[in-house]
């Protein structure tokens, strides 16, 4: 259709351009079938609508390639609008330049490493006590919040180490792309990225913009040739669009509107009396527990008696309001036949799947009082479902086990027969004759020790029931060498061994012990235990740990903190422990995560405030170097005020063990000038994530900026869409239908160019249509089309020319210039960059700026040669264009003679 020249700029640069936007492809082969169509009808009406559906397509592609190629060309010259990332890691400059304090965000924690440099604090990473108080569980105790180490022991590393704070972690985040491959993949198998950087990518952009439009205009002269001026055309092709609009878009406003009111007009329900919330909260009240549950009745006392085959239970209870009580039962074992309260029968209230019987007791303090006979069994087992706080035992034949100076140890009385040579004969001829067993299952259960060793060692030991299920007993536990229980309430025996009593249904009983170090530590089951045991080993950074024996099993948190190596022994199994300690690495104690610099200059001083957040591993002191004239206005440490003055601009902050935020403010006797750069500053370490902001005073015009190495900065605009208004009002200039020249051009977007490109936007657009009524002189236009037009043209006129007047020429004067800064917390008169490191000296960007009455200047000399192009030249000129042709038309009155004639 264009030729082959054509077709190749258009293969390059659909080749740069179609990934930035593919459906455009869609509107070019639309372009492409209109122009074919239209060069090949005949002569009609069908080349009519042809022609029309080709400039539908030209407009169509038009608006939806102006927005693509402007942001191309605006993101080639400026690439930090790319990078919108950055604006995700700080607020905004207005509020930290009144004074707010940075976020207590902290950046993530490098994994720790020892060192011999310096003595470690008795705090050393105080910021873990964050996580016990949240709930966090301690890295080298996951098993619960139980132990030593996650209540008492919050340090890691002894005192003489060195705990390395590893360095920021940059907080950017920027363009982002998934990669998946199909089918598999051999560990031969390697990928490679070319990627390129801003410039070229810059460069790329630029030609696709190029190209594209060649493309554009190449096909706009090959659709239109030497005819492109059909205004009739235009015109025709908007009133059929608007024509559609209102014939597609009048029924569905008529049928929203309509559903409004008949939404709107619908009755409401009246609401049933009483409302169904008023009739559940009645309820609610009506069936309400007491206040006390579940704490209503307590058992104070219990005075147990066995004599021969009688089981005699008598219990003080108080009793807060109308409760039942669980009462104590052994099961099938023991049949009660006697139950009173204060001497009155009393009746079972309920009875449990398990036998557990309830027994109801009025407010108050009450006796009741149990009897019964026990069945021919060498043992008994009597479970307390609510244990008594004092229990009194008389036995007569009988040993009795459970209780300790007057307290039930597991919620379970062990009354077990005394034997005799007549006993044992009786028993084992009730085994001859298959009598009921004597006793349960006898207890077995799982030993689960978690070795932690820390700064301190330790052990949390868990006993959990394997057998029986739901009987109360209790089992002795031997201690670890050199182990010392901790946890108050655990009693051990004389054999060091830990009494683990279970209630009835209590799952686990569990302490926790503190461990002396050692070089060796010798575990083993013994071969008759019943049990078996689980040995976990977390070990800290500081110690390394061998172990001999059996083999390890896969621990059940693979994905913890701390890797934990754990041992399932069985009886007869030994395990031996071999523990040092590794020689240390030295590393960097203080780690800057995040620094925000604002500086706010005025006219002849400056504010400046330095909002740093940083980890430390150990306590001391750390200069930073200010300015040598600063005035300091406040020190802020972790929010609390301190007072601080700097000795020859250095100022010396003590650093704590963990994270903290530290924020200085001071004052300088140096403003804003035609070069003003942020003040120099020295932290005298590494630091990451470094926001830098300059804020202007509003009497000053800033024109330029450098970043100096500040990393990504605000871009101005301004300057990009002055160039690109240049080449576009040097090419109307040279078109013979513009109504100015380019000099004209310039003149009139130089002066809205920091005002508003709507306003040009509008009086280019009379310009055109008077240029397009100074060459209307059809005398066919019937008289109310041109009355019409003469009248739009009127009302356009009076717009355009008061838009330029009170925007241009009026507001120039009141407002400040825009000069289009955007950037991530960047606009206005604040400059903001960001970079993700610096090694000790904060960088120095800079702005140039002149004072405000400079531009009041120019624009008052923009104002003066704009009312002189309109006074001399424009609207004499518009005036002759409206009135080419008269302007205005009436009827056309005949005379009579003529009517005669």
């Amino acid at each position: 259709l264009a030729g082959r020249t054509t077709a190749a700029v258009a293969l390059l640069a659909l080749l740069l351009l179609y990934q930035e936007s593919p459906g455009h492809i869609w509107l070019w082969a639309n372009l492409l079938a209109a122009l074919a169509i239209a060069g090949g009808v005949p002569d009609g009406r069908f080349r009519r609508w042809a022609e029309g559906y080709r400039l539908a397509s030209f407009a169509l592609l038009a608006v939806a390639l102006l927005p693509l190629l402007w942001w191309q060309a605006r993101r080639a010259l400026h690439p930090q609008l790319d990078t919108t990332g950055t604006g995700t890691i700080a607020a905004s400059p207005t509020s930290r330049a009144a004074g707010g304090e940075v976020s207590a965000a902290a950046a993530p924690v490098a994994a720790p490493a020892v060192g011999t440099d310096a003595p470690l604090e008795e705090a050393v990473v105080a910021e873990r006590k964050a996580d016990v108080a949240t709930g966090g569980r301690d890295a080298l105790n996951p098993y619960g919040s139980g132990g030593l180490n996650s209540a008492a022991v919050i340090q890691r590393y002894a005192p003489g180490t060195v705990l390395q704070a590893g360095p920021g972690i940059p907080a950017w985040g920027y363009a982002s792309y998934a990669l998946q491959w199909s089918g598999p993949l051999d560990a031969q198998d390697t990928v490679r990225f070319l990627y390129v950087g801003p410039w070229l990518l810059g460069l790329w952009r630029i030609a696709a913009v190029l190209l594209t439009a060649w493309w554009f205009v190449a096909l706009l002269r090959c659709g239109f040739g030497t005819r492109m001026t059909g205004f009739d055309a235009i015109g025709r092709a908007l009133r059929g669009a608007a024509a559609r609009a209102v014939s597609v878009l009048l029924p569905g406003a008529l049928a929203l509107l309509l559903g409004m009111g008949a939404s709107m007009s619908e009755p409401a329900a009246a609401n049933s009396t009483p409302d169904a919330a008023l009739l559940e909260q009645l309820r609610a009240r009506l069936t309400a527990l007491p206040a006390c549950v579940p704490n209503c009745a307590e058992l104070m006392r219990a005075r147990v008696t066995v004599v021969g085959d009688r089981l005699d239970v008598v219990l003080d209870a108080s009793a807060l309001a109308g409760v039942a009580v669980q009462i104590p039962n052994a099961g099938d074992r023991w049949q009660i036949d006697t139950a009173t309260v204060d001497g009155d029968s009393a009746l079972v209230a309920a009875r449990e799947p398990d036998g557990t019987a309830w027994i109801a007791l009025k407010a108050g303090a009450r006796t009741v009082r149990l009897s019964g006979r026990l069945a021919a069994a060498d043992s008994i087992s009597l479970v307390f479902p609510r244990p008594p706080r004092v229990i009194e035992v008389s036995a007569l034949g009988w040993s009795v086990a459970g209780v300790d100076d007057g307290r039930l140890l597991s919620g379970a009385l062990e009354l077990s027969r005394q034997r005799s040579t007549a006993a044992v004969t009786a028993r084992d001829q009730r085994a001859r004759d298959g009598a009921e067993p004597d006793a349960d299952f006898p207890p077995f259960v799982r030993v689960v020790r978690n070795f932690s060793f820390d700064t301190d060692w330790s052990i949390t030991t868990e006993v959990q029931r394997i057998a029986p299920a739901r009987s109360a007993f209790t089992t002795p536990v031997p201690l670890v060498t050199g182990e010392s229980v901790l946890t108050p309430g655990v009693e051990v025996n004389a054999d060091r061994q830990v009494l683990a009593a279970l209630a009835l249904a209590q799952p686990v009983f569990s302490w926790s012990s503190g461990l002396p170090r050692t070089a060796t530590l010798e575990l083993a089951v013994p071969e008759n235990a019943a049990r078996t045991e689980v040995w976990n080993f977390s070990v800290g950074p500081e110690w390394s740990a061998g172990f001999d024996g059996f083999p390890a099993v896969l621990p059940d948190q693979v994905d913890g903190g701390t890797w934990v190596f754990a041992y399932h022994a069985r009886p007869g199994e030994k395990l031996q422990v071999t523990l040092r300690r590794p020689s240390a690495a030295p590393g960097q104690t203080l780690a800057i995560d995040r620094v925000e610099h604002v500086v706010g200059f005025g006219s002849r001083s400056s504010d400046s405030q330095l909002n740093l957040s940083y980890r430390s591993t150990q306590g001391g002191r750390h200069a930073f170097q200010l300015p040598t004239d600063a005035r300091i206005k406040s020190v802020l440490l972790d929010g609390q005020p301190a007072q601080l003055r700097p000795e020859n601009g250095e100022l010396s902050v003590s650093l704590l063990p963990g994270a903290h935020r530290v924020s200085i403010a001071w004052e300088s006797p140096q403003g804003a000038s035609l070069s003003t750069r942020s003040t120099a500053i020295d932290l005298r370490a590494p630091a990451s994530n470094v926001r830098t902001t300059i804020m202007l005073p509003d009497d000053r015009w800033a024109l330029f900026k450098l970043d100096r190495g500040a990393g990504i900065g605000p871009a101005i605009l301004y300057w990009s869409e002055l160039a690109a208004f240049i080449v576009l009002a040097l090419a109307l200039g040279r078109w013979t239908f513009s109504p100015l020249r380019a000099t004209e051009w310039l003149v009139l977007g130089a002066g809205l160019s920091t005002q508003s490109w709507g306003v040009f936007a509008l009086t280019a657009i009379w310009f055109f249509a008077m240029r397009w009524r100074e060459q209307w002189t059809d005398p066919q236009v019937s008289r109310a089309r041109f009355n019409l037009v003469q009248l739009a043209l009127a009302a356009l006129t009076v717009i355009a020319l008061s838009s330029l007047v009170l925007s241009g020429i009026r507001y120039g004067f009141l407002s400040t210039p825009e000069m289009g800064v955007v950037g991530p917390d960047s606009g206005g008169s604040a400059f903001s960059w960001f970079a993700d490191r610096s090694v000790s000296r904060l960088p120095q960007p800079q702005v140039f700026s002149v004072p405000l009455w400079v531009y009041k200047v120019l624009v008052f000399a923009w104002a003066i040669a704009i009312s002189w192009l309109l006074a001399m030249r424009w609207v004499p000129w518009a005036w002759r264009a409206w009135m080419a042709g008269g302007f205005w038309r009436s009827k056309t009155i005949v005379p009579a003679a003529q009517v005669q004639a």
